[in-house]
């Protein structure tokens, strides 16, 4: 599955705006399940391999999802990747303004207005998770 959400991913980046707005109209809410899985994963991925892209593809992941299902499960995975860009020493803030650039409207308008959130408000905590070292390394777990 993560290789087909990573290639729309892609499809996605390298696209127009109004190919961007293409790809979007193809995609309903029986997606966002798959799509949010996958952002949830990039973040872990992101800390575990030293990668800041598998933080843009997650973030891209949510632009494609377009807030479908409630927008709290969006909030969720936006901390998860916040924190992946800051302990890749990343300016998490930039990274979270380029995303907004991929996403529309209400997108856009969260993803800015959770980088601009107090650090205890965007913490990974205040969402219900915790880092954790599992089998495979670095991950995030909801508790």
């Amino acid at each position: 599955m993560d290789i087909l959400v990573s290639e729309l991913v892609r499809a996605f980046t390298d696209a127009s705006p109004a190919g961007r707005a293409e790809i979007q109209a193809g995609l309903n809410e029986r997606h966002s399940p798959a799509l949010l899985a996958f952002s949830e994963r990039m973040a872990s991925v992101g800390v575990r391999r030293r990668d800041a892209g598998s933080v843009a593809s997650g973030l891209t992941a949510l632009a494609l999802e377009g807030l479908r299902q409630d927008p709290r499960e969006t909030l969720m995975r936006l901390s998860l990747l916040y924190d992946s860009a800051e302990r890749l020493g990343a300016d998490a803030a930039a990274v979270f303004r380029e995303a907004a650039a991929l996403g529309r409207g209400e997108f856009a308008d969260l993803i800015l207005g959770f980088a601009a959130r107090a650090p205890q408000d965007r913490a990974i905590s205040a969402m219900g998770y915790r880092a954790a070292e599992g089998p495979e390394g670095f991950r995030y777990e909801f508790v």
